[in-house]
């Protein structure tokens, strides 16, 4: 299997995401060890591309009606690889999680249930997105448990907050095939929670939460005209989305953490990251 099959099945143009996720995590919980957070990121990540290449090996049947460009179904590696290479990259990612603590561990083996849960039903039925939104809140809760053996009540606002976009993009695609007020309460899903949550700003500058703020609903609504392009450019919109979980993150560290240029400076290379690998490997 070649190097760009890797990535293809590893959905890595994405990785950027869940490295935002945890370092934001990693900062509202006190920033206390770099150390501890490259062994979350090592774990996350692994556990994160382990989860893709099992999607793929469950859903070889269906990519080979419906995505036949889908390395398994292209004939560009096997089933076999793909699942090998998902048991080696959930027990790299269960190591390194062990590594930081007994409590981290629990709570990686938690979203590696959530993520063989929605490998299970994602196809089967439509409570999937509520696991995969599961999994995308649990890593703030799981950096806050590795580093500060606590969640903070930030980090709580912030898991719900990404819960409910995670919702909201997940059910979009699927909105626009049914009825057209669904498209719309799945948009209110992923503005509406983002909104309340700069309202809720303490510590940062009002000035710095409002920038960040209209910087984030500037993307959102870039995203969702791609929506209304003729025909709509579904695939786009969900990758533009899902970068926007960076620009969310980056508001959260606006609002509870230190103002810090160079901090920043990292969520802006992450969303270019994304936005840069998104034209060479496909984001879903």
């Amino acid at each position: 299997m070649s190097c760009r099959t890797h990535l293809i099945v590893g959905r890595v143009s994405n990785l950027p995401t869940v490295w935002s996720n945890m370092l934001c995590a990693w900062l509202l919980a006190g920033a206390s060890s770099l150390s501890t957070l490259s062994i979350l990121l090592l774990a996350g990540s692994a556990l994160y591309t382990g989860g893709m290449y099992l999607n793929d090996y469950a859903d070889v049947d269906f990519d080979r009606v419906h995505a036949p460009e889908r390395p398994i179904p292209a004939g560009l590696v096997s089933r076999f690889e793909v699942l090998l290479g998902a048991v080696v990259l959930f027990a790299i990612g269960l190591a390194a999680a062990a590594c930081v603590s007994l409590p981290s561990l629990g709570c990686a083996l938690v979203l590696l249930m959530c993520i063989l849960a929605y490998t299970y039903v994602h196809k089967r039925s439509n409570i999937g997105p509520l696991f995969m939104a599961a999994c995308r809140a649990l890593l703030y809760v799981w950096v806050a448990v590795g580093v500060a053996n606590t969640i903070a009540v930030e980090i709580a606002m912030l898991a719900g907050v990404l819960y409910s976009y995670i919702l909201g993009l997940s059910y979009l695609a699927r909105a626009l095939t049914l009825r057209r007020w669904l498209f719309y309460v799945a948009a209110a899903m992923i503005v509406i929670p983002v909104v309340g949550l700069s309202l809720s700003a303490a510590n940062g500058s009002a000035l710095v939460v409002c920038g960040g703020l209209a910087l984030l609903l500037c993307w959102l609504g870039y995203s969702f005209s791609l929506l209304l392009q003729s025909p709509p450019k579904i695939s786009l919109c969900i990758g533009a989305l899902l970068s926007g979980i960076i620009v969310v993150d980056l508001l959260a560290v606006l609002m509870w953490a230190p103002l810090n240029l160079a901090v920043a400076l990292v969520f802006i290379i992450l969303f270019l990251m994304t936005r840069l690998t998104q034209k060479y490997i496909p984001a879903t």
